[in-house]
């Protein structure tokens, strides 16, 4: 895993995950030894590694919201665990209050009105929540009919929030949710010209008024 401004190498098995608060860039990856690494940049050097409490065999995820960043990480059972951060520290990690079950990334965003969350279930169904203050989510439950074998990605753009996702005919989908209602418009394909079939979960994210869509095929 390469990273700016330095030669040294950290290694990993799994994606890292970038982001940011209060102008700080955050990079957070699982170890080898599936211990949770972070780093700080401040545009011209890395900080050193703190280790975070705990550990997972999955990759981590970093959102922002609710003024503060989530990292978020998969244990081996499934349940998902929260670290959050403001300007400078990292807090334990919290349980989520919500009985999920997964083995996939977390996705997290910040809408006008609401921190969401979204998840995929062991059942392959898409689970969302709110953030409702003090670390803890409430239930906006499963969206029907939505069906994945992989993670989510999850965005704002132009107001509106954008959650894509590989179905299980192997496309990639996209649908939008103005932040304010648990209700989302139908799902539709990322290309019309022709079906994208990326093999695992997408990444995306709103940068210079355009929305962008990563993905490997």
């Amino acid at each position: 895993m390469a990273q700016a401004g330095t030669h040294r190498r950290r290694r990993s098995y799994r994606a890292p995950a970038l982001g940011v608060v209060d102008g700080t860039l955050c990079l957070a990856y699982t170890g080898t030894d599936n211990r949770i690494r972070t780093r700080t940049f401040n545009d011209s050097s890395w900080s050193a590694v703190t280790v975070l409490p705990g550990g997972t065999e999955k990759a981590v995820t970093l959102g922002f919201g609710g003024d503060r960043l989530w990292l978020t990480h998969i244990s081996q059972g499934g349940a998902v665990y929260y670290h959050d951060r403001t300007a400078t520290t990292w807090h334990g990690a919290t349980a989520n209050n919500l009985p999920w079950v997964t083995d996939s990334p977390v996705a997290i965003a910040d809408s006008d009105v609401w921190t969401w969350q979204v998840c995929r279930g062991t059942g392959n169904d898409v689970h969302t929540a709110t953030h409702h203050g003090n670390r803890t989510w409430g239930s906006r439950g499963t969206i029907s009919g939505w069906k994945t074998h992989h993670g989510v990605a999850l965005t704002k753009h132009d107001n509106t929030l954008w959650i894509f996702m590989r179905g299980t005919d192997g496309h990639l989908y996209a649908a939008t949710n103005r932040g304010t209602s648990s209700t989302w418009s139908a799902l539709h394909h990322v290309s019309q010209q022709k079906a994208i079939r990326p093999i695992d979960e997408p990444a995306a994210t709103s940068h210079s008024n355009k929305l962008y869509v990563m993905y490997r095929r």
